[in-house]
């Protein structure tokens, strides 16, 4: 993993947050048809920071969330849980 993709990760101040937005980066790579080496490749990480933003270990920084909708084909308010579609 880049230094600059570490920099995109951090821990959840929101640990429910972190949660519901990694169920719904989880729902909408499957929905895709996408695995998660795919969603890495896409945004320019490795495959274990997908799986830890899915698990919610780990939260994507504002810069990645842009990309990270681009490659799932979603808004952020989707992921931030704003909206439900």
């Amino acid at each position: 993993m880049t230094a600059l993709a570490k920099k995109k990760l951090g821990r959840p101040s929101d640990p429910e947050g972190c949660r519901l937005m990694g169920e719904r980066v989880y729902l909408a790579r499957h929905k895709r048809g996408l695995t998660q080496t795919d969603v890495a490749l896409l945004i320019g990480t490795h495959r274990n920071a997908v799986g830890l933003i899915e698990k919610g270990r780990n939260y994507p920084g504002h810069r990645l969330v842009p990309v990270l909708c681009r490659a799932l084909k979603v808004t952020p308010n989707y992921l931030y849980g704003w909206e439900t579609t």
